[in-house]
């Protein structure tokens, strides 16, 4: 079955999480950027803004995906919920053929519109270390 690993960051953390993914899973990878500078205090600073704003940007993807693609989305939290990034390429998707794999320090996701509706939602939490039991999920639902 083919798919996209489609993933947004801002320290590096959701991109090593969507490279570990895309090898277990055989999903082509897919960057998703906004042209901000989010890098230091000022973009996290920025990033918290943009996230309790609901901000519109231009998003933009490093290669075409399909609409209606099975899609996992790798993206940080912010400000509770996914990214505002990630939140607006969410909006274009089919929630049936995506899942979400959110990435935080210390906090599980609280704002995500239709977290039922996704094909699989996991929040990968480093305070709970439990990154390779969230992959592990996700590997094997995406191969059943």
């Amino acid at each position: 079955m083919a798919g996209y690993i489609v993933y947004f960051t801002r320290s590096g953390n959701s991109k090593r999480i969507a490279e570990a993914l895309s090898k277990q899973t055989g999903y082509e990878l897919v960057e998703l950027t906004d042209g901000m500078n989010y890098h230091g205090v000022f973009g996290y600073i920025k990033a918290g803004y943009f996230a309790t704003q609901n901000k519109p940007l231009d998003v933009k993807l490093s290669k075409e995906v399909p609409v209606d693609a099975n899609v996992v989305v790798v993206s940080p939290l912010w400000a509770g919920g996914v990214a505002q990034p990630t939140r607006l390429f969410l909006r274009t998707r089919q929630p049936k053929n995506t899942s979400v794999l959110i990435t935080s320090k210390g906090s599980v996701a609280k704002k995500l519109e239709s977290r039922n509706d996704f094909y699989f939602v996991g929040d990968i939490v480093d305070r709970l270390k439990n990154e390779a039991q969230i992959l592990g999920a996700i590997t094997k639902r995406i191969k059943e």
